[in-house]
């Protein structure tokens, strides 16, 4: 009956049950399983168990089990989670939630971590997910600290050098799980493809930065402020919080599907002329400077605040435009009158 009920907590996994593990011993008997096979499935079984058994509080330790492959759904450890030597473990299951640390080293088979991963503690050793990224190797760093001592590089370009190389190796060693924090970092050009953050992405003056990856995923804060080497974001960007793009003097327009889960902040942006007409952003959206911004999409709205002051190219405010809360539109000399239809939940400033 007891293990009727633990099966139950985790209906959808399937351990080596007690059959299976007989049937083995006497493969092992004949000679078809080895000595080390048969202590291979022992050792899964005993961890299974332990699975099975462990109701929630405590450490839970299942290292050097090479033959685990996965985790039952549901699974919360109140404390450590050990899975140091795990071979065969090839993912971990949503919504695994750990109360200590989370131990990895040698899981040779883990290639990602859920995005929904909940560790209170550290994660130790795991996946290197952008280990074939080009960076400042050690080689590089130290022929510039040569050429840095007979005066070829100054002392501040081997600085420069040196938080390029920390920032790079942060991004290798990043494991998909909580914020990526690599703010002034003026030599950083690119970013890796396949970058999924579950927390915020914050590259404030990182001024060199070029380009954005396609595929670039961050569920919390993207922070480019003072970005002002970026030309373009990728088209269908997706943010799960807010976008702060200030002072990136360098972009012309914003992309096709971009979604903004939270405030889009873009003052500053004084290249930009015109906002897709798909735009999505599920609060407040600041534009104050943007002195080339010529129009908004019809039917524009806005669930927050929508700061237009100093927009100074700005002719009119489109048709169907629905702000929330206040509008703003100070020191706006092109702008010669308000559309009929404008909604606007609290105040204008004009």
């Amino acid at each position: 009956m007891k293990y009727i009920k633990l099966f139950e907590k985790f209906e959808d996994w399937n351990p080596l049950s007690d059959k299976d593990f007989a049937e083995t011993r006497k493969l092992h008997k004949i000679g078809v399983i080895s000595d080390q096979e048969l202590a291979d499935l022992n050792d899964l079984k005993i961890s299974s168990k332990r699975i099975l058994d462990y109701k929630g509080v405590g450490d839970l330790n299942l290292s050097y089990t090479i033959l685990l492959t996965g985790l039952p759904q549901g699974l919360k450890v109140g404390a450590n989670l050990g899975l140091t030597a795990c071979t065969g473990l090839k993912s971990l299951p949503a919504g695994l939630e750990v109360g200590g640390d989370l131990y990895l080293y040698g899981c040779t088979g883990l290639k990602s971590l859920p995005q929904d991963l909940k560790v209170a503690g550290r994660i130790i050793g795991g996946p290197k997910l952008y280990e074939n990224w080009n960076t400042v190797s050690v080689e590089d760093l130290a022929s510039a600290q040569e050429l840095h001592q007979i005066g070829v590089v100054s002392s501040q370009e081997l600085a420069e050098l040196k938080i390029l190389r920390d920032a790079e190796q942060r991004i290798i060693k990043y494991n998909g799980v909580g914020s990526l924090i690599l703010d002034y970092c003026t030599l950083l050009k690119s970013l890796p493809a396949g970058l999924k953050i579950n927390g915020r992405l914050e590259l404030n003056g990182c001024t060199s930065l070029e380009s954005i990856p396609a595929d670039l995923e961050v569920l919390g804060e993207l922070d480019l402020r003072g970005c002002t080497g970026l030309r373009s974001l990728p088209d269908g960007l997706k943010i799960g919080g807010g976008l702060d793009i200030k002072r990136c003097t360098g972009l012309e327009s914003l992309p096709a599907g971009l979604v903004v889960g939270g405030q889009l902040e873009m003052e500053g942006c004084t290249g930009i002329k015109s906002l897709p007409a798909d735009l999505k952003v599920q609060s407040g959206v600041y534009l104050e400077g943007c002195t080339a911004l010529e129009s908004l999409p019809v039917g524009f709205k806005v669930d927050g605040n929508l700061d237009l002051d100093c927009c100074t190219s700005l002719k009119s405010l489109p048709a169907g435009l629905e702000v929330s809360a206040s509008l703003y539109i100070r020191s706006c000399p092109s702008l010669a009158e308000l559309p009929e239809d404008l909604k606007v939940g609290a105040k204008i400033y004009k």
